[in-house]
């Protein structure tokens, strides 16, 4: 048996083992490889040996990580291919490892995460699981210096921050010592970690793409909703003169009024025209739901309950109606049905919940 023929046996086994939509995926691409020959064009005419079973693996992974199988699709297309692929080849490596020798495929052989594009970005992801200085250092290929200069600066303790797409990043990063007995860490070594889950996004968007973005922003900030506004902002910004341009011709356009109707009630080309003219006097960047909770923006009463209930945050809660209002302390959201909230005392799960309808309710405050 050759190498090849080896690697292509295995990796049919593998994709058995794997879930039902990445079999499919996993039985295609196998087929494909070996009617282009492009899988035994990775390997040399030897034949396979139990000494092998590395150069199979690894000879199988390259022959996968090229556009064949990866190419210039749609991002979430290529994230999902990614996911089906790195599942496959950790099959590969089980069952290869299963016959005496420690199979491990290199990450050169490996394709890369179609997101892994930004340093800074795949730092916050790392952050969210939490890793140690060592960890981050081997895959953003950065040294144990670099790192920590990054952590002290999402940490706001540097006078730059870190950039992504012109935006600044800045979270709490918090270090705990790891156990040496858990096997994960030697003696004092630390994990870092942030409970800011900040999410950067890249998108790249055509015009009619875009307009359809803007159009569900300026729906939801019609409804009194106002979380949407610095999104919306943030991305104007980032477009080039002749994008503005296109999108402002457009919602002036009566065709494009009768071929995707907003409702009258929603002028784009004045939408536009403000996001044009923003004052640019908004100064915070990323901000944690303690922080929108904290603000003195206006946001909906919707918005902020959802911000108290997502956050799972007690709140006390002004209500009633003129001249006879009310407080409720330390409450927790447990329903919304009707138009009707519930709370119940956070201090006492026992006690009796209370219904206000969402007219009623003049605002949440956050408890400390």
């Amino acid at each position: 048996m050759k190498i090849w023929e080896k690697a292509v046996q295995t990796a049919q086994q593998a994709a058995e083992n794997l879930d039902k939509p990445a079999r499919a995926w996993a039985l295609e691409q196998l087929k494909t490889a070996v009617k282009t020959g492009r899988l035994q064009g990775c390997f040399r005419e030897a034949e396979y040996a139990p000494a092998h079973t590395q150069a199979a693996a690894d000879g199988f992974a390259e022959c996968m990580n090229d556009e064949a199988v990866l190419p210039y699709r749609p991002l979430h297309a290529a994230k999902r291919c990614w996911v089906y692929l790195t599942q496959w080849l950790d099959k590969i490596e089980e069952i290869l490892s299963a016959e005496g020798e420690t199979v491990k495929i290199a990450d050169e052989h490996r394709p890369v995460d179609p997101l892994t594009v930004e340093p800074n970005i795949e730092l916050v992801k790392m952050l969210h699981k939490g890793a140690t200085k060592e960890e981050i250092a081997e895959k953003l290929h950065l040294t144990p210096r670099a790192v920590q200069e990054k952590l002290a600066a999402l940490n706001g303790k540097r006078k730059l921050p870190l950039r992504v797409g012109g935006q600044a990043l800045r979270v709490n990063v918090s270090d705990a010592r790891i156990d040496p007995t858990d096997g994960n860490g030697k003696k004092n070594t630390k994990e870092y970690r942030t409970w800011n889950t900040l999410h950067p996004v890249t998108l790249q968007l055509n015009v009619m793409e875009l307009l359809t973005l803007f159009r569900a922003l300026a729906l939801y900030q019609n409804r009194g909703l106002e979380l949407g506004e610095d999104i919306a902002k943030d991305i104007w910004v980032q477009l080039s003169e002749y994008g503005q341009e296109r999108l402002q011709a457009l919602a002036e356009d009566w065709m494009m009024h009768r071929l995707m109707p907003l409702g009258e009630e929603i002028d784009l080309a004045y939408y536009f025209n403000k996001l044009q003219n923003e004052d640019g006097n908004s100064t915070h960047g990323f901000r944690d739901e303690r922080e929108l909770l904290h603000s003195e923006a206006a946001y909906a009463l919707e918005e902020t309950c959802g911000m108290f209930y997502k956050a799972g945050r007690n709140c006390n809660v002004k209500y009633g109606k003129w001249p006879e209002t009310h407080t409720l302390e330390h409450q927790k959201i447990v329903n919304y049905e009707n138009g009707v909230f519930s709370f119940r005392n956070a201090d006492d799960r026992t006690a009796p919940v209370t219904e206000i309808p969402e007219d009623e309710i003049e605002r949440l405050e956050l408890c400390e």
